[in-house]
C-alpha cells in the first residue's frame, strides 16, 4: 500500500484482499485506496471480480487474507454512514412503493423530511401508489438509490448505479457527489461517464487490479499508452506482419488498436497495405484491453 497519506484520510482502503472459491482465485491480491470526499470508480468487464469485492467492502463475504478498513476501522463499526445500491436489489414485492420506502425510513430511524427529499429529488411521487412486483428495472433502481441515500451516507457504494436509468437520472447519480460531501465509490459500465466524472479510477480483470490512477486524464496521459490518438486497422495478415515488433497495439474483434506518437508516419507507410483503418480518440477501454491483455500474457 501506498503510505503517501494516512489511514484516516482514505474512506476505504483494502490491502492484499484474496477470496477464493472452489480452489479458484476470484479476488487476487487487491490492494485499493479510496480517498474521502472522492467519486471512484472501478470499471472492469462482467466476471472481472466487482460486484464481488463490494461485498468483501460491505462484509456481505469475507476474504481468504487481507483486510479491509472503512475511515480507518471495520465496516460494522460504520454501517450507519454507509449506503449501498447493489446491483440486483431485494424488495417486498406485494407493498407500495410509497409504503416500502416508509419501512425502510422507520427500520433506519430516519426523519420523514429526509425522505421527502429524496422522493422529490428521484422523482418518485409520480409512483409511489404503484405496487413494487410491477416496476420496471429503472423503477427498481431509482429505489434502490433511495434506500441507499436514506441515512445521507458519508460513503456511498453504488454497482452499476446508472444500468436501466434514463439519461436525466444518469446525470443525477453522477451529480450525486458534485459539492465532495460524500465519498462515492461505484462500477460502471458507462465508461465514458466515468471519465468524464471519476475522480479516481481503477481496473479490475480477473480479480486483480491493474491500476490505480488519480485521474482519467493521468491515465490517458503517455505513462501507459503514448500519443492521444489510435489507429483502428481491419484484421490481415500483411497487416500483422506490419506491426510485427510494436510494443503498443491489442486485438479486438476484427481490429487492431495501435498507439504511437508517430500516427501520420505509420499511416504513411500503411497506405501500400490497406486502406481500412481509421484515427481515433485513445480511451479508457484502449487502456483497460492493453493491460488486461499484458496481464495475461504474463501468467
Amino acid at each position: 500500500m501506498k503510505d503517501d497519506l494516512k489511514n484516516e484520510e482514505f474512506a476505504i482502503e483494502a490491502e492484499n484482499v484474496t477470496y477464493r472459491a472452489k480452489d479458484k482465485v476470484l479476488i487476487d491480491s487487491v490492494d485499493l485506496q479510496v480517498r474521502k470526499g472522492e467519486t471512484f470508480g472501478l470499471l472492469g468487464l462482467n466476471g472481472s471480480g466487482k460486484s464481488l469485492l463490494i461485498d468483501i467492502i460491505t462484509d456481505i463475504i469475507y476474504p481468504e487474507s487481507g483486510k479491509v478498513s472503512l475511515f480507518g476501522t471495520s465496516f460494522k463499526n460504520v454501517k450507519g454512514k454507509v449506503g449501498v445500491l447493489y446491483d440486483n436489489v431485494s424488495f417486498i414485492p406485494f407493498l407500495k412503493v410509497g409504503e416500502f420506502l416508509n419501512y425502510v425510513r422507520l427500520t433506519l430511524k430516519v426523519e420523514k423530511k429526509r425522505l421527502e427529499k429524496i422522493r422529490e429529488n428521484l422523482n418518485l411521487s409520480k409512483i409511489e401508489d404503484k405496487m413494487v412486483r410491477v416496476l420496471s428495472q429503472g423503477e427498481k433502481k431509482r429505489m434502490g438509490l433511495a434506500m441507499a441515500l436514506m441515512n445521507d451516507p458519508d460513503l456511498l457504494i453504488m454497482d452499476e448505479p446508472t444500468t436501466a436509468l434514463d439519461p436525466f437520472m444518469r446525470d443525477l447519480v453522477w451529480d450525486l457527489n458534485k459539492n465532495k460531501s460524500k465519498t462515492v465509490f461505484l462500477t460502471s459500465h458507462s465508461w465514458d461517464e466515468a471519465e468524464k466524472h471519476c475522480d479516481s479510477i481503477a481496473f479490475i480483470h480477473n480479480g486483480k487490479i491493474l491500476g490505480q490512477i488519480k485521474s482519467p486524464s493521468e491515465l490517458l496521459a503517455d505513462e501507459l499508452l503514448p500519443g492521444k490518438q489510435k489507429l483502428k486497422i481491419n484484421k490481415d495478415e500483411s497487416v500483422l506482419k506490419f506491426l510485427n515488433g510494436s510494443s503498443y497495439y491489442y486485438e479486438e474483434n476484427d481490429a487492431y488498436h495501435v498507439f504511437s506518437h508517430k500516427i501520420e508516419e505509420i499511416i504513411s507507410d500503411l497506405n501500400s497495405i490497406t486502406s481500412g483503418y481509421s484515427v481515433l480518440p485513445k480511451s479508457l477501454k484502449d487502456i483497460y484491453f492493453f493491460l488486461s491483455i499484458s496481464d495475461t500474457s504474463k501468467n
